[in-house]
């Protein structure tokens, strides 16, 4: 299949972990948010953290007999303080934790990225390791960690023998579901984050503790007001004004102290109408407005008041919010293409500089922040004509330093390139939170327009991979269906079909037809596919493996056995002239032979098929390793195969090795389903009567859950009803 098999998932026990790597290099406190010299208040809270997370005189986790972890949320909207506050628990406690990590937490993206970091700064993995690029094995490492975090692998270290202590900040998760496979179960630690979900703070979810988060009162807002202007005057009208929001506060601050105004001349210029018109701007025009935020917002004022930064920020305003590089802002300044927007590094420094003295986007490490508050306020300021500028300008500014790649399956394995990946992959989805409106004001005939499509089209792709990988057939056709749309429209008629990704558009298509049943549509589309890819520049056989194999599979499928054996051995035919009878470059070789093993047991021809499955589980163990989903699923048919044999005891051993694999992944539960099935029928051959009802049971348990029907619904199921809810590239 194409693409959409780059992740691997490697399961790695704590125990596993090889001794030269458990040595944990302590202390790590990776905290990329400098601490506010300008933080005020909140003091009850940030008591009310310590009180849950931090027992008297003692870090979390020092108490080595103390298992659970302590978890607190801190809740509220947009701009009102949660990471300020975060921030501040965070450096008043440094000290008393040996480790503390910091997960920007909006995306699962960011935050496996963030455990892949933490696994690397912790020396659970080596930099240049296959490990180390694949996301599901150092989150179990570091999950496996933090269970037992112990400051050594050395038993006789006495000085820094026992249990480390850790913090986990999990910023900005307002989609707390994204937290579970990242939750650390149990181990001495203590997890705080911010969400503007309110739910999250209940003990029917993540955190047993938490609180909502108020805007300021008018005497605390006050005091904070005078605190950043230092004016003694008092402030309760402005706090008034601006319904108590920290952010906005801090925001008309800045204006107050720039244009001199008293605190009563700022409420006055406010009350005015035209003045008061262009704040109330923000809550009348929804077109570019995220729900969730208060109307009071005064973020405006420093719009209206910025000389060189305006442009600057009106694009930031489409970008990841919490790290934008400036090397994608600086590398090509000439050729964006909005007015006012910085053509020189000069020109860009005075801009940036603007901007950061207004509070509108902070900067560390050569990273910019903008608070999404502010980038909401930017975007509905922006006029319907110059929003489309705005936003095809920044598609070509990503574009430019982010090409539109290739990563078919047998490219893309360098270690290099996943960092940038990770990046890439966040720039793109917060675009994507805009597309749906942008496209209508946006699109034309330019040039920007068809950087955005190829954007679009990378999107989809990358959303129809995850959804082969999370079983979700629906979601996997709907976008590969528009990935194959937006690549048709961007070529030209003359180039139909000479575009290598007009040929993978089409396999991916098909993969989606075949994940839903629909056979007779995914054959054609790899047919087409594999026609697309014989008439591009320099194509060679293999080109055509992914196509190939899975249209034999689909003959399989169809009962055209001699067809699909046939294609199967072209295929190989081609691979192994390459590579090799023991092709250890691709797993793709490894494809073919799991198929044709299938294919053959099928015609009855179950020595022949017996060999292919076993040369394919060799060929997976030497190129993706023990412990990828493929390899799982070729224990499994190497078991079958065992147990027709009556050699239940290797069937055992090999379906104990790919439940391994199945189980710790809730995406693999057919899979899993399927193996303890099997598993089921050998434990009632060995005479272990108590162990198969059980087993049975839990695969049926899971065959419902899986399939949304009752226990009752279910009659006595095969093992036909078990294959058919694995993927077809994987029975």
């Amino acid at each position: 299949m194409g693409s959409s098999e780059d992740g691997f998932e490697i399961i790695r026990l704590a125990n596993d972990i090889p001794s030269s790597r458990q040595g944990s290099l302590l202390p790590c406190h990776m905290i990329p948010v400098p601490r506010n010299k300008l933080f005020f208040g909140r003091g009850a809270i940030l008591q009310e953290i310590s009180s849950v997370l931090l027992d008297p005189g003692d870090a979390c986790g020092e108490d080595e007999g103390n298992t659970e972890v302590k978890a607190f949320a801190i809740c509220g909207p947009g701009g009102m303080g949660k990471t300020q506050i975060a921030t501040e628990f965070v450096y008043r406690h440094k000290e008393r934790f040996d480790a503390i990590f910091w997960i920007y937490a909006d995306m699962a993206g960011k935050i496996a990225a963030s455990f892949t970091r933490i696994a690397l700064e912790l020396g659970l993995v080596a930099a240049d390791s296959m490990d180390s690029r694949d996301p599901v094995v150092t989150r179990d490492l570091v999950k496996g960690w933090l269970a037992n975090p112990m400051k050594t692998a050395d038993p006789a270290d006495e000085v820094v023998a026992g249990q480390a202590s850790w913090l986990i900040v999990f910023d900005n998760a307002d989609n707390p579901d994204q937290l579970e496979d990242f939750w650390p179960l149990d181990g001495p630690g203590c997890v705080l984050f911010t969400s503007r979900d309110p739910l999250a703070r209940h003990a029917n979810y993540l955190a047993l503790n938490g609180v909502r988060l108020e805007p300021f009162g008018q005497e605390e807002g006050s005091r904070f007001l005078s605190k950043l202007t230092k004016k003694s005057e008092d402030g309760s009208d402005v706090v008034k004004v601006l319904g108590g929001l920290p952010l906005a506060l801090t925001q008309m601050a800045g204006i107050i102290l720039r244009n001199e105004y008293s605190f009563k001349e700022f409420v006055k210029t406010y009350s005015e109408e035209e003045s008061r018109k262009e704040f109330l701007q923000l809550r009348l025009d929804q077109t570019w407005n995220r729900s969730g935020y208060e109307h009071t917002l005064a973020s405006v004022w420093a719009l209206e008041s910025l000389n060189h930064g305006r442009a600057l920020l009106e694009v930031l305003s489409f970008l990841d919010p919490d790290r934008i590089q400036e090397d994608l802002l600086t590398t090509h300044l000439d050729a964006v293409a909005v007015d006012g927007f910085p053509k020189t590094i000069v020109a860009y420094h005075k801009a940036r500089t603007e901007l950061l003295q207004s509070s509108l986007i902070t900067r560390n490490a050569e990273k910019l922040q903008v608070h999404r508050l502010i980038q909401d306020a930017a975007r509905t300021k922006i006029g319907k004509e110059r929003i489309k500028v705005v936003f095809s300008a920044t598609v070509a500014l990503v574009s430019s330093i982010w090409p539109f790649q290739e990563f078919y399956h047998e490219c893309g394995r360098s270690s290099d390139a996943v960092p940038m990946f990770a990046s890439a992959q966040s720039i793109a989805e917060k675009l994507r939170l805009s597309i749906s409106e942008a496209c209508d004001a946006a699109i034309d005939n330019t040039q920007a327009t068809k950087d955005l499509k190829a954007l679009l089209a990378e999107i989809h792709h990358n959303l129809g991979c995850i959804g082969t990988e999370t079983n979700d057939p629906a979601g996997t056709l709907k976008h590969f269906q528009t990935f194959n749309q937006l690549i048709i429209d961007e070529i030209d008629d003359g180039a139909q079909g000479k575009d290598k990704w007009l040929a993978i558009s089409w396999n991916e298509l098909g993969n989606a037809y075949m994940l839903n049943g629909q056979w007779a549509k995914g054959e054609q589309s790899f047919k087409r596919s594999m026609v697309t890819m014989q008439q591009v520049d320099g194509f060679g056989n293999i080109d055509n493996s992914f196509a190939l194999v899975n249209l034999g599979l689909t003959y399989w499928l169809t009962d055209r056995l001699e067809e699909a054996v046939d294609v199967l051995m072209e295929g190989l035919k081609h691979r192994e002239a390459l590579y090799g009878p023991d092709d250890k470059e691709s797993f793709i070789t490894g494809r073919f032979l799991h198929a044709l093993g299938n294919v053959k047991a099928t015609q009855g021809l179950h020595q022949e098929s017996r060999r292919y499955h076993e040369r394919a589980l060799a060929q997976y163990l030497s190129t993706i390793g023990q412990n990828h989903h493929r390899t799982g699923d070729l224990h499994v048919k190497v078991a079958e195969h065992h147990y027709r044999l009556q050699e239940y005891e290797e069937a055992l051993l090999h379906l104990n090795l790919a439940l391994k694999i199945f189980v710790p992944r809730p995406v693999l539960k057919p899979e899993k389903a399927r193996a303890m099935f099997k598993r089921s029928l050998v434990y009632r051959a060995l005479g272990r009567q108590k162990d198969a009802l059980s087993e049975r049971e839990e695969s049926v348990r899971l065959y419902c859950e899986i399939n949304h029907l009752s226990r009752a619904q279910v009659e006595d199921l095969t093992e036909e009803d078990f294959n058919k809810g694995v993927a077809f590239w994987s029975r």
